[in-house]
């Protein structure tokens, strides 16, 4: 199984606000193939390299698996742990 790569930016341009996420149509984050798979998707819908380099690409471990369900997965091993 080969990993994934979502494409995510600081929310209003702010880090501190967290990511936002490149999403399809039908609402769910868009996954490709490889960061560089996901970089030429932006430069052919017209984002300036300036804007690319300050996205963050991130691997998704699993077909379908969206950054929410990792986070998710993170969040219940770490209250496991505590139990």
């Amino acid at each position: 199984m080969t990993a994934k790569v979502i494409i995510g930016r600081a929310a209003g341009g702010v880090s501190i606000n967290g990511l936002e996420y490149l999403l399809g149509e039908d609402g769910q984050e868009m996954t490709f193939d490889s960061e560089r798979a996901a970089r030429e998707y932006l430069r052919e819908h017209g984002i300036p390299e300036s804007e690319i380099e300050e996205m963050s690409f991130i691997q998704v471990e699993r077909p379908g698996e969206t950054i929410k369900d990792r986070w998710r997965g993170y969040i219940m091993d770490r209250f496991e742990r505590q139990m």
